[in-house]
């Protein structure tokens, strides 16, 4: 097993928090709707142009502090939403996506 294969953040709890806090209430406040997908789940946002930078942002922040994650942004044509499938291997992996990441959203996970 690699370090890239251990599922655990690299961040502090305070910093952890703060992070976590930040997400809640920018990039994360926007998800308008999750759905579960293989083995991660799909965070749908809308087509605001400073969307793309702010997901972008999120996952260059992202690769340093967990980088057993696996990212697939899919940005379509206005006005349809951009789709960003965040991933982990095997049921820890997406259990740590569940308890990090989609609860930070309003949104029921829909299939």
């Amino acid at each position: 097993m690699t370090s890239s294969d251990t599922i655990a953040c690299s961040l502090r709890d305070a910093e952890l928090k703060d992070r976590l806090n930040q997400l809640r209430t920018g990039l994360f406040a926007r998800v308008t709707s999750v759905r579960e997908k293989g083995e991660g789940f799909t965070f749908f946002f809308d087509a605001a142009d400073d969307t793309v930078t702010d997901v972008l942002e999120f996952i260059r922040m992202e690769r340093q502090c967990c980088p057993f994650l696996t990212f697939q942004l899919t940005v379509n044509p206005s006005p349809q939403a951009i789709a960003l499938h965040l991933g982990a291997a095997g049921e820890t992996g997406l259990s740590f996506v569940r308890e990090m990441f989609v609860t930070l959203t309003n949104q029921d996970i829909t299939p």
